[in-house]
């Protein structure tokens, strides 16, 4: 793996294709699932800090809110919660696990710690939400998610909720109960999901499509076609969503090789970003909001300023 400082690109063996990334909140390190392992690079250089062998591929990555943990859930179904501390002090991933646990027999998906850090919600194949007392893996409630492979989840900014995508519904689950608190349908299977820091939702779907949603009226501000993926094809998935830390942009990552900028006062793009050669899996936006990094299945880790005078 090596780094090209100029372009700021962190090129992966042949056989580590990206599946999630995300961002540390003191903005010091990115984490990124390539292959079967997790890497740790140094967000400034891009320079490779550490390393850990989860045994299968890496489904989704979360920093914990104070950045001294990061976890992750993998395709065999185990969800690992491991020390930051010690896996840069070089320890390997059953040495620097606080736990982990067989999470979803059918393979676990997305993960989120909620804000206060004080749980961990996991999504997987088997349809089922599952939340997890983060300092000792102490299992806390099981959800059914829906029908369908749970593809995305998020919890609200204030935690009371958990957003959960399952086909072409979004289930608002209050955390402490379980209840339903809310529905949003869309008319076409839904992918991925964001939270917007205030107020409000965004989704990916499987047919290149973006939609944002006004949570409290459960009704759908906009959407339409973001990507240019061929349609009924993996290339017309939106594989992510994310919003930039101050709300202003929403980034979309597409099956197509591209990325999205858009603006979440008019819900209108801004730019398009296409400097992936496949398509673009995961984006982390940097605690300040001037760096989006983006992972691919070309096998890339991109990082790019956001000053877009040169779109």
């Amino acid at each position: 793996m090596a780094a090209d400082e100029s372009s700021r690109v962190v090129q992966f063996e042949v056989w580590e294709l990206v599946t999630t990334l995300d961002w540390s909140s003191d903005g010091a390190w990115l984490a990124a699932g390539a292959g079967d392992r997790v890497y740790l690079l140094d967000a400034g250089s891009l320079e490779r800090r550490a390393s850990v062998a989860t045994g299968a591929m890496t489904q989704g990555l979360a920093f914990s809110p104070d950045g001294t943990l990061l976890a992750a859930g993998c395709r065999d179904g185990r969800l690992h919660v491991w020390d930051l501390e010690a896996l840069l002090d070089g320890a390997s991933a059953e040495e620097a696990a606080l736990w982990s646990a067989e999470a979803h027999r059918k393979g676990a998906n997305r993960l989120a710690f909620s804000p206060d850090g004080a749980r961990l919600a996991s999504g997987g194949n088997d349809a089922m939400i599952r939340l997890w007392r983060v300092s000792d893996g102490e299992p806390l409630a099981q959800i059914i998610g829906g029908t369908y492979a749970i593809s995305d989840l998020a919890f609200s900014p204030d935690g009371d909720r958990l957003a959960i995508v399952n086909g072409d519904v979004v289930r608002l689950r209050e955390v402490e109960s379980g209840r339903i608190a809310g529905t949003l349908r869309a008319e076409t299977p839904l992918f991925s999901i964001a939270w917007h820091p205030a107020a409000g939702l965004a989704t990916g779907d499987i047919d290149n499509g973006v939609q944002f949603w006004d949570v409290a009226g459960e009704a759908l501000l906009a959407g339409q076609a973001a990507h240019t993926g061929d349609s009924g094809r993996p290339a017309a998935l939106v594989w992510q969503v994310r919003y930039s830390p101050d709300g202003r942009l929403l980034a979309s990552a597409g099956g197509d090789g591209s990325i999205r900028l858009w603006s979440s006062a008019s819900q209108e793009p801004q730019a398009a970003l296409s400097e992936h050669a496949a398509a673009v899996t995961s984006l982390a936006f940097s605690p300040d909001g001037r760096w989006l990094a983006s992972g691919s299945l070309d096998r890339t880790l991109r990082v790019r300023s956001l000053d877009l005078t040169d779109e």
